[in-house]
């Protein structure tokens, strides 16, 4: 799913980019809706790389 963050915790969909096909005939994730989003990082992507 491509997001644009629009503020704290809300996100507008995009685009699905690589899901199921009941996603895609999912209203909830068409594009132009807002969700709920809380950025996380991930395990790793915080370490030193070297």
């Amino acid at each position: 799913m491509e997001v644009e963050p629009m503020g704290e915790e809300q996100a507008r969909i995009v685009r699905l980019l690589d899901c199921g096909l009941e996603h895609y005939l999912n209203s909830s994730y068409a594009p132009g809706s807002i969700i709920r989003y809380i950025p996380t990082i991930a395990a790793g992507e915080n370490e030193a790389k070297g």
